[in-house]
């Protein structure tokens, strides 16, 4: 597959502020600790386990996915069970990653809901932050999908990585979904993304 065409793959996710793309290979976030939930209300719960199918590379394929809830906003959504969470309570935000037995590069998504502030002004912090690390814009879709969340998702790419962002204008905010992965893990990560995206829903 081009590059291209798994971009076009792309529906929506993780980076954060040290992972830098113009770097001669992928320099992965360090971990984020889990935080408590006191001061903030924050939390993220976790439900039951599913089996689902996904096509990757034109074939069906089995994944195991956990339904998760953000709370306190009900954001309801699912990922694969071999992506492991980490909270980040202060920042109302939560990483799922994976680290690829071949190469040992990780992929990363970041789910953030951000109050108080406009569409435009969450959008604008975003288009900085990912200029400011070396991503290049490549292109900008409108998510409209009948039954789905509507959002609006801005794709970059960087020398072996894509990355990007998607914003959700929901109850009490805006939910933000940035991802960064290495090129090579397109074809699948375009299946992962489309149902993470299709899965959201605000209870």
């Amino acid at each position: 597959m081009t590059k291209t065409a798994a971009l076009i793959l792309v529906l929506g996710i993780a980076l954060t502020s040290t992972a830098y793309a113009d770097s001669g290979k992928l320099i992965t976030p360090p971990p984020v600790h889990n935080e408590q939930t006191v001061s903030t209300g924050f939390s993220l719960k976790t439900g039951a386990k599913e089996t689902k199918t996904r096509m990757v590379e034109g074939e069906k394929v089995k994944a195991e996915i956990v339904h998760y809830t953000m709370q306190p906003y009900g954001i309801a959504f699912e990922v694969d069970s071999n992506f492991k969470p980490v909270v980040t309570a202060s920042k109302h935000a939560v990483t799922f990653s994976r680290t690829i037995a071949t190469t040992k590069q990780k992929m990363s998504v970041t789910l953030q809901m951000f109050k108080g502030q406009t569409f435009n002004q969450v959008g604008n912090a975003m288009q900085k932050e990912f200029v400011a690390l070396g991503y290049n814009r490549v292109g900008k879709v409108e998510l409209n999908e009948k039954g789905k969340l509507r959002g609006t998702q801005v794709n970059y790419s960087g020398k072996h990585q894509y990355a990007g962002y998607t914003l959700f204008p929901v109850k009490g905010g805006i939910l933000v979904v940035k991802h960064i992965y290495p090129w090579d893990a397109g074809d699948a990560m375009g299946g992962f993304m489309y149902q993470l995206h299709a899965s959201l829903n605000v209870k």
